[in-house]
């Protein structure tokens, strides 16, 4: 019975960690997202603008499949804001409009990459939790398996006593 909580905390464990890799994942689009809205948003024409902000806008994109896998709604809630922001860039006529967008979409990206650092920070302190709780389980089989051999040796050395004992008679 116990081996079957060891597996099953061992592939909750394992789930986290492959969810973990996601979320870094992730974290690296959205900084690559945040990088290119900033510079979209420093450009001085409308070319650079559209430019920047449709790289932004494929960063944004990759990273809402990751989100979706890591499980972190709202840096995904966040991304699609973004991402739908900076879609209208495309189309925007003017620089002002255009950089209207994005300054919007590059605060966004600031907050999703703060949410997303966030859960992530949440995320290893629940795998440090289930962690402590393995070993403590361990630890707690170990002890019984001690006390087991410690009663075995408590009675042999008792029936060993006794035959002394008949042994000196």
């Amino acid at each position: 019975m116990e081996k079957s909580y060891f597996f099953i905390l061992l592939f909750f464990v394992s789930t986290l960690s492959f969810s973990q890799a996601k979320c870094e994942d992730a974290d690296s689009d959205l900084l690559y997202a945040y990088s290119h809205v900033k510079s979209a948003y420093n450009s001085n024409n409308i070319s650079h603008l559209k430019y920047y902000s449709n790289r932004s806008l494929e960063a944004f994109e990759r990273s809402k499949e990751k989100l979706k896998t890591c499980g972190c709604e709202s840096a995904y809630d966040l991304a699609y804001d973004g991402a739908k922001l900076l879609a209208h860039v495309e189309n925007a006529g003017t620089f002002e409009d255009g950089r209207f967008y994005v300054k919007r979409a590059r605060d966004i990206a600031q907050q999703s990459i703060v949410e997303l650092d966030k859960f992530t920070v949440l995320t290893s302190e629940e795998e440090s939790l289930l962690s402590l709780k393995s070993e403590k389980e361990k630890l707690e089989q170990l002890q019984k398996e001690l006390k087991e051999k410690e009663s075995e040796i408590k009675a042999k050395l008792a029936a060993q006593k006794q035959k002394e004992a008949e042994h000196n008679k």
